[in-house]
């Protein structure tokens, strides 16, 4: 099974962060990439949304998206949050690790509506500019309605990367205390070079 040992961990250089909606790939993702010095790909910022400022909550064309996907996994190191489906086979083919984040349900459900609450109230700036509202928030495009659509495919898919014969290594993390375990690792492998 490609399950990462630490040699893989310390020595890989393109790193896909996967998980369902809500457990944390971009602060997981941004941290290992502050650590590694590795350019970090927040994918909703650069890749899957067009500036708020030409159109609100739109999606890049599909050849676009693919394009700035290839661009950036042309990079000799980088971190990568996420990969939506238009574009995961770009970045999975040049990853050498895959991070995925399998949390219970309740871990990023909770996660996310926390999240997605505070960011309606301070109206936060996301996704390449956009504000989540009320209404959004409970519309069809809702970021939690997301979450039901499409939890059990990405657990799925990244449990059958981790059991497959052949391919790129895989760290799975099965809970929050596994995340800074696994950074805490990171750390280490950091000073001790």
């Amino acid at each position: 099974m490609p399950i990462a040992h630490e040699y893989e961990i310390v020595s890989a250089r393109r790193v896909l962060f996967y998980g369902v909606t809500g457990s944390g790939k971009s602060t997981l993702a941004r941290e290992f990439a502050q650590l590694r010095h590795y350019p970090l790909c927040l994918v909703d910022e650069q890749i899957g949304f067009v500036p708020a400022s030409e159109a609100v909550w739109q999606n890049r064309d599909e050849n676009e998206m693919r394009a700035l996907a290839d661009q950036f996994t042309q990079l000799p190191e980088w971190v990568c949050d996420s990969a939506w489906g238009k574009f995961k086979d770009v970045i999975f083919s040049r990853a050498d690790l895959l991070v995925a984040l399998d949390y219970p349900r309740y871990v990023s459900l909770w996660r996310l509506t926390k999240r997605s609450i505070k960011r309606v109230i301070r109206r936060e700036h996301v996704c390449n500019g956009n504000i989540e509202t009320w209404r959004r928030l409970f519309n069809s495009e809702s970021i939690i309605r997301w979450h039901f659509l499409s939890f059990s495919r990405k657990r799925q898919w990244m449990r059958e990367q981790e059991n497959r014969s052949t391919g790129i290594p895989v760290v799975r993390l099965t809970s929050p205390s596994a995340a800074e375990a696994f950074l805490a690792a990171v750390r280490v492998s950091v000073t001790d070079r």
